[in-house]
Formats: C-alpha cells, sequence, structure tokens
C-alpha cells in the first residue's frame, strides 16, 4: 500500500498561529475485499506536547488532521504517522517540514546563543586540561590536587546539566524530536563524563596507573560524542 500526505504550514490572524495539516490519502483500490485502514497516532514531535489523531480511510479515501501552535514557539515541526490494520502495524513514516526564516530564523539564533553560553564543550576541555595524562612520577602533592580537582565537578556538571535542562524546557522541546534528542545526549553523556570521573577518582586511591589512563582514554572518547552533538545541533539550527 502506497501512502500520500502532504505538510502545510501558514500563519493567520493576529495571535501569529502555525496551522500545520497533515494529510493522508489510502490509495488502495477502492474494493469491498481490502480492509479499511485506521491511521493511528499522528504526533507533532517539537512542539512541546503531543496530539493524536485516529481516522478510518476506506480505499480511495483522503483524511486530513490539523495542528495548531503559537509560531513564535515553535523551533521546527517534526511529525509520525502510523497506520494500522487491526491491531498489527502496517507502515509508518516521519516526515519534517520547513518554517518560514522569519518565523524560525529569530528562535534558532536564540537557541544556538543560548547553548553557546552554556558552554558545554569549553567546560569539558578544561576539566581534561585540568586533569593532564597520569604520569608515574606524579608527587603526592601532584595527586592530592588531582582528587581535589575531581571532587569539584560532580557540582559544576550538575549545573550544566540543569542549564540544558532550562534550555530543554524554555524552547518546548519534545523530548521524541530530533533537536530534543540531541540536546537529551548531551545531558546523558553529561551524566557518562561524571561516572568516568568518578572510575578515576577511584583508580588514584588505589594509585593504578593502568586504570588512571583508561579512565582518562574513556573522558576524551565522551568529549568526542559531546563535540559530534553539539555540531549536529548547530548544523540543525543554522539558517538555511
Amino acid at each position: 500500500m502506497v501512502l500520500e500526505k502532504s505538510v502545510e504550514f501558514r500563519t493567520e490572524g493576529s495571535n501569529d498561529q502555525a496551522y500545520i495539516v497533515v494529510k493522508v490519502h489510502n490509495t488502495a483500490p477502492n474494493s469491498r475485499d481490502l480492509p479499511t485502514v485506521v491511521f493511528n497516532d499522528i504526533r507533532i514531535l517539537t512542539s512541546g506536547r503531543r496530539q493524536q489523531a485516529l481516522q478510518q480511510l476506506m480505499p480511495g479515501e483522503t483524511g486530513q488532521v490539523e495542528f495548531t501552535f503559537p509560531a513564535k514557539g515553535l523551533m521546527g515541526v517534526e511529525f509520525e504517522v502510523v497506520g494500522k490494520i487491526d491491531s498489527e502495524e502496517l507502515f509508518g513514516f516521519a516526515r519534517t517540514t520547513s518554517l518560514p526564516e522569519d518565523v524560525i530564523g529569530p528562535l534558532r539564533q536564540e537557541f544556538t546563543g543560548r547553548l553557546e553560553s552554556i558552554a558545554i564543550r569549553q567546560f569539558v576541555q578544561e576539566i581534561l586540561d585540568a586533569i593532564g595524562t597520569p604520569d608515574p612520577n606524579m608527587t603526592f602533592a601532584d595527586i592530592s590536587g588531582l582528587r581535589e580537582t575531581l571532587k569539584e565537578q560532580p557540582e559544576r556538571i550538575k549545573t550544566k546539566r540543569e542549564d540544558l535542562g532550562q534550555l530543554f524546557r524554555d524552547f518546548s522541546l519534545d523530548r521524541a524530536s530530533t533537536l530534543g534528542t540531541r540536546l537529551r545526549e548531551i545531558i546523558l553523556a553529561l551524566e557518562e563524563f561524571e561516572k568516568k570521573l568518578a572510575a578515576l577518582d577511584e583508580a588514584i586511591s588505589h594509585t593504578d596507573l593502568d586504570l588512571m589512563h583508561d579512565a582518562v582514554s574513556d573522558l576524551k572518547q565522551i568529549q568526542l560524542a559531546v563535540l559530534r552533538v553539539e555540531d549536529a545541533v548547530r548544523a540543525s539550527t543554522s539558517s538555511t
């Protein structure tokens, strides 16, 4: 079975509302032998809320669902449509639609500026610079200073996670959206970074140089992952 779908974006009136119209057409021939298709779970993913619609479309029929949102709070629009016959999933598709630049441009700039001000990549690099490379010639004072540095990081990481969470809420990002998923990946990477810092501290307490090197290596891998995700976020929010 083939599906047809379209998305329409428009603003109307002084309240600057965005109307997203999702149309689905059951292209099966109009035959008594073909079942009715249930188009279930039509969801807007980048809106801070999720709306669902349930439609039954006979072969040859077209249905549509309209979603309305404040245009000024809309970072982008992604939607999914899942179709079922009885309880079996028959098909599914996802799509992203572009918004007018005069609507989305200022929001993207504000979001990118907020993300830059949180400065995750600089923060992670600062910690790695402070740790340096474990050395068999480290003195007791070196080890003591390093452990003191590690002791300070959990509270700082917590603050960064909270800043990212606030950004998530301020822009009403849906957790399932592309942008929401990437922002959550950064938050989870910070949590993993904190765990590896604890592993490094444990290795230092046992003066196990191999484990110290392993922990630092893991921290650098997490740093690379954070950089990749941040770059993807910047690319997705840059003006086109």
